[in-house]
C-alpha cells in the first residue's frame, strides 16, 4: 500500500479506509437481503482495522456492526443506543464510543472529528414510492421492523484527517448548509439517496462545503422494495456547470480509489 489514503466502498455508506498501519471502517452492510448477493467481506482488511464508525443507527448503516467488530479489536464510535445493543450482543464496553460523548479521536495515523449532525428529511413523494414497493413487494412489515429493531439515535458526520487530506463523510445528508459552511474539507463524501430532489440538496451540500473533489456514494440498490436506487449520473451535468474545478467521483463497489491523486 502506497502512503496514500485510498477509499473502498462497500456499499450503501460503507466504506474501507486505508493507510499504512490504519484500517478504518464506515457503516458497514454488508449481508444484503435474503436473495441479494452479499458483499464480500474483505475479512484480510476487517481484521486488521483499528476503527469502525457509525454515522447513525438505522440498519442499513448499523446492522453488521455487530459482525465486523468480532473481526478485529478496533475501537467502535457509534450513537448511544448502537453501542448499548452490541453490548447487550457482548461487544466489549471499553471498545464502544458514544458518538454523543464524543469530539475528537485519533486512530493509528488518523484522526476524526465528530461533527453532530441530521438525518436528512425523506419528502412525501418519496416516502410514497418506498410504501408502494415495500407492499408490492410484501415486504411491508419487514421494513416496520427493521425501523422499529433499528432506531436512528443521534446522527453524526465525520470529518478525517489523514497525512495532508481532509475528507468530510457524511452518512445522510441533513445536515444545514449553515453547519457546513464551518467545515473545512478537500474531499467530501456524501450519499446520494434520501430524497426524490436529491439533485438540489446534493448541490446545495456542495455549495457548502465547496470540497476540490466529491464522491458520491449510498445511491445503490441496497434493499430492494424498501429502497429505491439514484442515478448519480443525474446530478453531475448540473455540478459541472456550478462548479467547473470541481472533481466528482462516483463511488463503484469494491474499487479502491485515493483522492490525493485528483488534488
Amino acid at each position: 500500500m502506497s502512503g496514500k489514503t485510498t477509499f473502498t466502498w462497500l456499499g450503501a455508506a460503507g466504506f474501507l479506509i486505508e493507510r499504512p498501519g490504519t484500517v478504518l471502517v464506515t457503516d458497514p452492510f454488508l449481508s444484503r437481503p435474503k436473495g441479494v448477493e452479499p458483499f464480500p467481506l474483505p475479512r484480510d482488511a476487517l481484521a486488521r482495522a483499528n476503527g469502525i464508525l457509525c454515522t447513525h443507527g438505522h440498519f442499513d448503516h448499523a446492522m453488521d456492526l455487530e459482525q465486523v467488530a468480532r473481526l478485529s479489536e478496533a475501537q467502535i464510535w457509534a450513537p448511544a443506543v448502537v453501542c448499548r445493543r452490541l453490548e447487550s450482543l457482548g461487544i466489549a464496553r471499553e471498545r464502544l464510543n458514544d458518538n454523543e460523548r464524543t469530539s475528537w479521536a485519533r486512530v493509528g495515523s488518523i484522526s476524526l472529528t465528530v461533527v453532530p449532525s441530521r438525518h436528512i428529511t425523506f419528502d412525501a413523494p418519496l416516502v410514497a414510492k418506498t410504501l408502494l414497493a415495500a407492499i408490492s413487494g410484501k415486504t411491508f412489515r419487514e421494513l416496520l421492523a427493521l425501523g422499529m429493531l433499528w432506531p436512528m439515535g443521534s446522527n453524526s458526520d465525520f470529518l478525517l484527517r489523514a497525512g495532508g487530506l481532509t475528507a468530510y463523510l457524511a452518512g445522510s445528508l441533513g445536515q444545514s448548509p449553515e453547519a457546513l459552511r464551518r467545515q473545512h474539507c478537500q474531499v467530501a463524501l456524501l450519499p446520494y439517496n434520501g430524497r426524490t430532489d436529491i439533485p438540489r440538496v446534493t448541490l446545495q451540500a456542495v455549495e457548502a462545503l465547496r470540497p476540490r473533489v466529491l464522491v458520491l456514494h449510498h445511491w445503490d440498490d441496497f434493499y430492494p422494495h424498501l429502497a429505491p436506487p439514484q442515478d448519480p449520473a443525474r446530478v453531475i451535468p448540473l455540478l459541472e456547470e456550478r462548479f467547473p474545478e470541481l472533481k466528482v467521483h462516483i463511488a463503484r463497489m469494491g474499487e479502491p480509489f485515493a483522492p490525493e491523486e485528483w488534488l
